[in-house]
């Protein structure tokens, strides 16, 4: 396309120093013919002397059916028209207008026009070109698009964004990184704001970065792995969750959301489960949580001592097989909680701890009612039971 507009720039400029109506305007024709951008040739009034077979097979127009006849009637809008009549009046040998969306030719078209003058510069005629640009205007239309949409998702994304340049000294070695964007989630996880972020360095926002991070973020840029990791930062004093990745060379992004409060109730939940691991093994009682199929899934350390097992033996295990037995008791408090979903008691005499136990069997129902889990109770009353045996 290039080459037929060099080509057409030097056929008018000669074309219009030698003028239209002499008889070597007609050798012009083949070459105006010959190139893929649309030309026509009207006289000072707008009217059609020659338009060149690419427009010809565009509009589907034999020469009888457009010589003498409008411009604006047989391919522009009475707007671009008014458009046209207002630059009539300028000298510019050239004049370029901008895109226009032409009805005739379904597509959005660039034109110019190039006056054409006799030797003693008399306005005699235009010379009248359209570059077709509808490609290029629909791909920058898609592209606009398709930058408003992620614009959108940028800035209305839940986690902070950022993406940085990684800085290397003379010896190639990384020092330091920029910030290039950061979105407003970024902004407030981190409490910065892009006005302080952006152009400027992270050593110089965070001088004590702590070094794990810069490690992470060099590796990224320098194999092309993303990462993702979770970290506190004491220069921010949060915690937070990041996956990054290298966009492209020697940079990398960032994707970070705020987990100080869900670490906090982590450590919080693990504090009360080692509270309460703490009191259950503190129970001299055995306590043993099964689910609905005998199935063990905690107890205690008095549990442990009395399955004669480790917790890494016991979880999991049937309560039955870990008394020597290959199905379920005859006498079963467990299996009677279960059956009547309500807590079950009895005293039973163990061979293989060769004890009586008081054994209590406490379920735990769903919503539904159904039996998910059942806590059992066993308590050594042998020293209670042994006088009545003798007795």
């Amino acid at each position: 396309m290039n080459n037929d507009l060099e080509k057409l720039r030097k056929l008018t400029e000669t074309l219009t120093s030698n003028g239209y109506l002499t008889d070597q305007a007609a050798s012009w024709e083949y070459a105006f013919d010959s190139v893929k951008l649309f030309v026509c040739i009207t006289n000072t009034s707008f009217k059609l002397k020659y338009v060149n077979k690419p427009l010809r097979d565009k509009l589907n127009i034999k020469p009888s059916e457009f010589i003498n006849k409008d411009l604006c009637k047989i391919i522009v809008d009475e707007n671009t028209r008014r458009m046209l009549e207002s630059t009539k009046e300028l000298s510019n040998k050239v004049i370029e207008y901008p895109e226009l969306f032409i009805k005739a030719f379904n597509g959005w078209y660039e034109p110019q026009r190039h006056n054409i003058t006799t030797n003693t510069d008399k306005l005699i005629g235009y010379i009248y070109t359209f570059l077709d640009v509808t490609q290029k205007r629909l791909a920058t239309e898609a592209l606009k698009k398709s930058e408003e949409k992620y614009r959108f998702l940028f800035e209305s994304m839940v986690d902070g964004f950022a993406l940085h340049k990684m800085l290397f000294n003379k010896k190639g070695k990384p020092y330091d990184y920029e910030f290039i964007n950061v979105n407003p989630a970024f902004e407030k996880i981190t409490g910065l704001t892009a006005k302080q972020l952006v152009g400027n360095t992270a050593l110089n926002i965070l001088p004590k970065l702590e070094q794990c991070w810069f490690d992470v973020y060099i590796n990224v840029v320098q194999t092309g792995e993303s990462h993702s990791f979770n970290d506190y930062s004491n220069e921010l004093g949060r915690h937070y969750d990041v996956i990054t990745f290298r966009p492209m060379p020697g940079h990398f992004a960032c994707i970070i959301a705020d987990i100080t409060e869900e670490m906090s109730i982590k450590e919080e939940l693990q504090n009360t489960n080692m509270l309460l691991n703490g009191i259950l093994d503190a129970i001299p009682d055995a306590i043993v949580v099964q689910d609905a199929d005998h199935n063990i899934i905690e107890c205690n350390k008095a549990g442990e001592d009395f399955f004669n097992v480790t917790s890494k033996q016991v979880v999991g295990s049937k309560c039955f097989n870990l008394l020597g037995e290959d199905d379920i008791c005859d006498e079963c408090q467990t299996k009677i909680a279960k059956d009547t979903k309500k807590p079950a008691k009895l005293e039973r005499f163990i061979d293989k701890q060769d004890k009586w136990f008081d054994c209590r069997s406490y379920p735990i129902l769903d919503k539904e009612g159904n039996v998910t889990k059942i806590i059992e109770h066993l308590r050594d009353i042998t020293e209670y039971k042994l006088p009545k045996q003798e007795f």
